[in-house]
């Protein structure tokens, strides 16, 4: 579509790089923000995760937003699904598709931009050629359980060393003669992935979990990844933008 065309070009031209990404891996990874251009490029913790992505050699990493209201307006009427920032590329042609979580605010918007890029809002009716649906981010930290059947994957912790086991392990499942759901149960092997297939939540009449009943399989127990040494993965700006809430202030 031109308006989204046009809009993501006029946003990339703003933004200032503050790190070298690498545009060469093989692994096509779009990082989505559950919310508009101005507030996920406020976000730190999004910004990390892109600049880990975009640095990792296996990968070429994306970005991705919740369309503004006429871009949204605009997909309603036509037929190409919602595509990345940077390339226009549609979201379905990526590989994996990781959702940056700050605010349960934005849960409902994870729906929309399923819905927008034509991808099956349910983890149970994706089918082999869908992305994998990964999440991470503040908010599963606290409770990932409200969008558990929309996500195939959460990372449950701070994603500096997390994510690069992550990427590891795919890179080795990625080509593998195995299914879907066979990729999913290697890649919960992960210290802090969570599968939600492998676990069953039992509530109460009031909506209460009162237990959560381990299928087999995977680790019995998710344990929240943390970082021992902050000051290792100092956390500031990685691209500013006069467009972001802050403008281009450097945080």
């Amino acid at each position: 579509m031109w308006l989204t065309t046009e809009r993501a070009r006029q946003r990339l031209a703003q933004e200032k790089r503050l790190f070298v990404s690498n545009s060469e891996g093989e692994i096509p990874v779009c990082l989505i923000y559950p919310n508009r251009y101005p507030v996920g490029m406020a976000n730190l913790g999004f910004q990390a995760a892109y600049r880990i992505l975009s640095q990792d050699p296996r990968c070429r990493c994306e970005r991705a937003f919740l369309p503004e209201a006429d871009e949204a307006e605009a997909l309603g009427r036509a037929t190409a699904p919602l595509a990345s920032l940077e390339s226009q590329r549609p979201l379905p042609d990526f590989e994996l598709l990781a959702f940056s979580l700050s605010f349960e605010t934005d849960y409902l918007h994870i729906l929309d931009i399923l819905a927008a890029a034509h991808i099956p809002l349910l983890a149970r009716d994706r089918e082999e050629h869908h992305p994998l649906i990964i999440a991470g981010g503040p908010a599963t930290f606290l409770n990932p359980e409200p969008v558990a059947d929309f996500i195939d994957l959460f990372l449950i912790g701070e994603a500096e060393e997390m994510l690069p086991e992550f990427l590891e392990l795919y890179a080795a499942v990625r080509t593998a003669k195995l299914s879907r759901a066979e990729k999913l149960h290697r890649l919960s092997a992960v210290e802090g992935a969570y599968l939600p297939t492998l676990f069953a939540p039992q509530y109460d009449d009031e909506g209460r979990i009162v237990r959560v009943e381990h299928s087999g399989g995977g680790r019995p127990h998710v344990k929240r990844r943390l970082i021992q040494d902050l000051d290792a993965y100092p956390t500031t700006s990685q691209i500013l933008t006069p467009e972001a809430v802050f403008g281009d202030m450097y945080l």
